[in-house]
């Protein structure tokens, strides 16, 4: 098995292991705790590459303390060094997810001490790589002394990602493009593919400025409409989804990300495609919508099936395309003449939409696009003609 490196439009964007099988990016999270013929694993690259640090440096790490860390997951006392913390409890997690203990300790531990997002988890992951010489300028924290609050909110943490909770949820946030979007269960997890459609997206949108309002259905974080209201000040971003947390956590990122005006921009509610009122006509639909394949339900990892919504993974048929089959036949119903549709998909959907719209009296199969790791991802259609309710 091995490791794959991929650059994006020079930014450094994930990292693939893979055995083979069929490839459905919704099955995986960022990060899992084993392989099989039928998954891989991808993570947000800049949050996995752990730089090695040359300098030279010194560690306060007390000879006479050690961590008593018991086999369903450990116990951190208070009082000891943030560099033992790290050796113990990256040790104790290999039992669990060998290759990827370091970056799952690193990320907790540097969301608990609230050390810098962008630079927090390399700095501890530079202290757990240099031990017995850690770079002069991380001294201090590596002798800093865990508190009895840390200790403990540590061994909650790490007891959770033992039972293969995503990190995502753990932490309660993660990278999206260029922010940090709150997560929380049972939402999915903001993936790399993801990013891909909004870069397409935006692509459009910029070589149409025409293009002012878009719908964004089953918004989850919000990650795909709100980073498209960055991006674009003057959309109006509509956003919907059949799970409660999706809308509030939407909204409270975009209140985040947008600032004091998010509300002049993003607007999401508790909504079904089927159930969708318009009183104004989009320019675009934007959606990750659930895909996979009913028989692939079963062969989810855990990381996934056991914590993220099966209302957001689900196709809810032997083809997986129920849900995006609805999107399709309300599109005419909320779009203006020519706005298109932009969708991730199953690899294996592609084909079967470019049958079923060869004769579809309103709209038409434009285009598909491949992701970063080659798959048939993507979709774009058109509306030709729309409808009154």
């Amino acid at each position: 098995m091995q490791s794959t490196l991929r650059k994006r439009n020079s930014r450094l964007i994930g990292l693939l292991f893979w055995s083979g099988g069929l490839i459905r990016s919704r099955q995986l999270p960022l990060l899992t705790s084993g392989f099989s013929s039928t998954n891989f694993r991808q993570v947000s690259f800049h949050r996995q590459r752990w730089t090695r640090f040359l300098s030279k440096g010194s560690c306060c790490r007390p000879s006479s303390t050690s961590l008593k860390v018991t086999h369903d997951g450990g116990v951190y006392p208070s009082g000891i060094s943030v560099a033992l913390v790290l050796e113990q409890a990256i040790h104790d997690l290999k039992d669990v997810e060998d290759e990827q203990a370091m970056m799952s300790v690193t990320n907790i531990l540097a969301d608990i001490l609230d050390l810098p997002w962008t630079t927090g988890y390399k700095d501890l992951a530079s202290i757990a790589t240099n031990q017995h010489a850690v770079p002069q300028h991380l001294t201090e924290l590596a002798c800093r002394l865990i508190t009895a609050q840390e200790a403990e909110e540590l061994t909650d943490k790490l007891h959770r990602r033992k039972r293969q909770e995503p990190i995502q949820h753990i932490i309660g946030k993660w990278d999206f493009l260029d922010y940090n979007f709150l997560v929380r269960a049972p939402l999915l997890c903001p993936r790399p593919e993801t990013e891909e459609l909004v870069e397409l997206v935006a692509q459009e949108i910029s070589d149409n400025p025409s293009i002012q309002h878009i719908l964004d259905v089953g918004c989850g974080t919000g990650c795909i409409g709100i980073s498209l209201a960055t991006k674009f000040p003057y959309l109006q971003v509509s956003a919907i989804d059949l799970e409660p947390v999706a809308v509030q956590t939407s909204q409270e990122n975009a209140r985040l990300i947008l600032g004091s005006q998010w509300k002049e921009q993003y607007d999401a509610r508790l909504c079904t495609a089927q159930d969708l009122m318009v009183d104004r006509r989009f320019d675009l639909v934007a959606s990750n919508p659930p895909y996979i394949p009913s028989a692939d339900m079963n062969k989810l990892d855990k990381e996934v099936k056991d914590y993220e919504s099966h209302q957001a993974l689900s196709g809810l048929s032997e083809d997986g395309l129920d849900v995006i089959r609805e999107i399709i036949a309300k599109l005419p119903y909320w779009c203006n003449v020519s706005a298109t549709c932009w969708m991730e998909v199953d690899p294996s959907q592609p084909a079967i939409l470019r049958e079923l719209l060869a004769s579809h009296p309103h709209v038409a199969f434009v285009s598909s696009h491949y992701d970063m790791f080659g798959k048939e991802r993507f979709v774009k259609l058109q509306v030709h003609h729309v409808r009154n309710h």
